[in-house]
């Protein structure tokens, strides 16, 4: 009976540490508005990182600059930009 009680108060246990009461529902329509920022940051960071070594600095510099616009904080486009307009 005593190895019983172990294994439900064990079950039990799990059950209720393995509840997070500290969880939020996210709004599944900002998960896919990210999603597209997301998608288009990278598409954008694609082609300006083409265009920067095929010699367009010109064009690459402001597809950069769409980067930015699109995610301010976002490092990488500032470091190429940098980087441009060091040549």
């Amino acid at each position: 009976m005593s190895h019983k009680v172990h294994i439900i108060f064990l079950f039990l246990a799990v059950t209720f540490l393995g509840c997070n009461p500290n969880k939020t529902i996210v709004n599944s329509s900002k998960t896919k508005i990210q999603s597209k920022s997301e998608n288009s940051l990278i598409s954008l960071l694609i082609q300006a990182t083409t265009e920067k070594i095929i010699g367009n600095l010109a064009e690459a510099d402001s597809l950069f600059k769409k980067c930015i616009a699109i995610a301010p904080k976002n490092a990488v486009s500032h470091y190429e930009i940098s980087g441009i307009r060091l040549q």
